[in-house]
Order: C-alpha cells, then sequence, then structure tokens
C-alpha cells in the first residue's frame, strides 16, 4: 500500500488572467501523478466557525499512478475563479502587484470554496491561547475523521480504494501553526509515524507532552530557538530522532509555493517587486529554495516509512550536500 503524507499548508495564486496564460510544468519524476479533488461531510459535527450543522471538507488527494511517459496530460486550473479573485483583491494593494497567498491554517482558512460554488471565508481573529488551541483541536478532528473516511469500503469514497492508501501508517507535515497541528497529530493519533513542522510555533499543541516519534522542524532564516519560545520547550520533549534545520535567506512564506511562482510569471525580473516580498518570501531563489525543501522533505518521510531499514543519518547526510542548509541541531549531528 502506498504511504500516505498529509500535508496542512497551503495554497498560493497570482490573478486568474496569469493564471490563464501560464501553465506550471509537470513534476520532473520518472512517475505520472492523479490529482483527485473530493469532499467529506462529518455530520456528526456543527462546523465551529460558521455555525452551519455539519462539517465540510474539501480535500485534494495526490498520488504516483505509473509511469509518466505512458499517463494522459490534463491541464488543471490552480485554483477557482472565486478564491483567485480574493486573493488578487487583497494582495495587490499591499504589493502593487496581482499576487495572493492563501494559508491553510487549522479553523482559519481565509476563504474556502466548495464544489456547489458556495464560498465559506475564515476567522482571521485566532490569537489567544484558547483560540489557537481550539483552531489546532478543530484540524487534528479533521484529520481524524477523513482518515477514518477513506479507510471505510464506500462506493462514494471508492477513490480510497482505487488508490489503494496506507491510512493505517501515514506522516505528516505541516506549514506555520499547521506545524502545530502536525505535533498534536503525531502525539495523539498512533497512525502518524512522524511530523515535520514547517516553520511554526508550535502555540494550540501539546508543547509539554513527550513523544518518542520523529520529528522535524524545518526554519526559516529569520527563527531559531532563541526567538520561537515553543520550539525549546517542544525540543526537550521530543525523545525520539528529532533534527532543527534552518533555510538560509529565507523567510516564513518560502514554504508557499509562491516563491517558485514568481519565478514562473517573470515578477522577480520587474525592477522594485522583490523589496515588497522579501520579507515574505526571503531572497532565496525559489527554485533552489523548492529543490532543499523538497528534498529534505522526501529524505525524512524515507526514513520514517522505512520502519527503521534506512537510519535518520540519512535525513542529515541529504542536509549536509545543500549549501543553503544550516543544521541547527539534532540527533547525531
Amino acid at each position: 500500500m502506498a504511504p500516505l503524507m498529509t500535508l496542512l499548508s497551503l495554497s498560493a495564486a497570482f490573478s486568474s488572467l496569469a493564471s490563464s496564460r501560464t501553465i506550471v510544468s509537470q513534476p520532473n519524476g520518472p512517475l505520472g501523478v492523479s490529482l483527485v479533488n473530493m469532499q467529506l461531510v462529518d455530520s456528526s459535527r456543527r462546523d465551529p466557525y460558521s455555525n452551519a450543522s455539519e462539517r465540510v471538507l474539501p480535500i485534494s488527494i495526490i498520488s504516483p499512478i505509473g509511469p509518466s511517459a505512458s499517463c494522459d496530460q490534463v491541464v488543471q486550473p490552480y485554483m477557482d475563479d472565486t478564491t483567485a479573485s480574493y486573493w488578487e483583491k487583497a494582495f495587490t494593494s499591499l504589493y502593487d502587484l496581482s499576487i495572493s497567498l492563501n494559508v491553510d491554517i487549522p479553523g482559519q482558512d481565509n476563504i474556502v470554496t466548495y464544489a456547489d460554488g458556495s464560498v465559506q471565508y475564515g476567522n482571521s481573529n485566532i490569537v489567544t491561547d484558547a483560540q489557537l488551541t481550539s483552531a489546532v483541536g478543530v484540524r487534528v478532528q479533521d484529520l481524524d475523521f477523513v482518515f477514518k473516511s477513506l479507510s471505510l469500503p464506500s462506493k462514494d469514497l471508492a477513490v480510497g480504494n482505487y488508490l489503494n492508501l496506507a491510512t493505517s501508517s501515514a506522516g505528516i507535515f505541516g506549514h506555520s501553526l499547521g506545524g502545530a497541528a502536525a505535533l498534536s497529530a503525531i502525539i495523539n493519533d498512533k497512525r502518524f509515524l512522524g511530523g515535520a513542522d514547517f516553520d511554526g510555533g508550535f502555540d494550540g499543541s501539546p508543547s509539554t507532552v513527550q513523544t518518542n516519534k520523529p520529528f522535524l522542524i524545518f526554519a526559516s532564516a529569520d527563527h531559531n530557538q532563541s526567538n520561537v519560545p515553543s520550539w525549546p520547550i517542544v525540543w526537550q520533549n521530543l525523545d525520539g530522532w528529532k533534527l532543527q534545520l534552518q533555510l538560509n535567506n529565507s523567510a516564513h512564506g518560502t514554504f508557499f509555493d509562491l516563491p517558485i511562482l514568481v519565478e514562473l510569471y517573470g515578477i522577480d525580473n520587474i525592477p522594485g517587486a522583490m523589496q515588497g516580498l522579501a520579507s515574505v518570501l526571503g531572497t532565496i531563489n525559489g527554485t533552489k529554495a523548492m529543490d532543499s525543501i523538497v528534498r529534505v522533505t522526501r529524505a525524512f518521510f524515507q526514513f520514517i516509512f522505512s520502519h527503521g531499514k534506512i537510519d535518520g543519518r540519512s535525513v542529515i547526510d541529504v542536509a549536509k550536500g545543500l549549501e543553503d542548509i544550516i543544521i541547527s541541531n539534532g540527533t547525531g549531528v
């Protein structure tokens, strides 16, 4: 069965005009990739943010399906027009560019467009400890429901059986508050073998609870254990394999897909454009950043899915071979 990685992260987009003219290149690996979009409905819970009688969860399943050369290629929209328009309006005034950024924070999606075209806007006022704890808890509940749903034999969820998803053995990574949800998930759910946090604090997660599962903290150049108060607390409670890395010349938004899209649309060549974006995206080349992030992430999940056949040293070796990465601390470092 295929190991399952769960992403608690984001989507980033440019204006619908730019999207209609530009095609993001396909992955350069040997396998073709399938994309399945669907919605799961948890009728046992009210939506805590919209107060709807049930919680509707749009999900995407991305899976390798066979040799790339034998696969038919289909062009998919980067995101729906409603979402693209929302972010275009929100960010054009900020950067004077048609750039938008949507961070999928647990319980705090800025905008979600459902299959029927309806839209739910998020509550951005999640700042207190109680609110953050609640937001992380909602996301962990969402994950539990999704995994249980994809494990059930059902004609409506035939995609789960078709892709042969190993929902009983998974890994998880998340960006920003998604990293806190990743930590909470591995502590509370035995299905998760390990997790990774991309530049997120652990506010709202059980930071004082010990776990022996492997965990990776992948930080931007701005963050370390001296200026993110929750990191040293969590670090001392990670009793298993652990590693903290830092990506040079990066910022919090480097871990989005936005930096590579900036290059794709040529915005990095517009005089003065990157000055406004540097605080969000950093100054590292987008393609280089994506390559480093992907290489480390792949090595980490190969390690945890090997069930001991691959040593955690392999992740460190990959990091050492990448000039933009600093190894800050970890097992065997």
